[in-house]
């Protein structure tokens, strides 16, 4: 996330997309394993930045678009 604004959007959310949000960012992250893994990572995390930056009034969509390459041979 980019700045404060952009946290306290995503606290005022349901909890259940909150915790629906995190819960896919860790198994996202899991998935990051091998020799590539903490660029992987580094990549997964400029991929959430951007979901949040573009889409921050609706954690509905933010499975779909924010996804990591890990574990796909990518």
């Amino acid at each position: 996330m980019g700045d404060d604004n952009d946290f306290e959007k995503f606290l005022s959310f349901d909890e259940s997309k909150i915790k629906f949000a995190l819960d896919h960012i860790q198994s996202e992250l899991a998935k990051c394993t091998g020799d590539n893994a903490s660029q992987q990572k580094e990549t997964f995390k400029q991929i959430v930045k951007g979901s949040f930056e573009g889409n921050s009034n609706d954690l509905d969509k933010f499975k779909e678009q924010a996804s990591s390459t890990c574990g796909t041979g990518g």
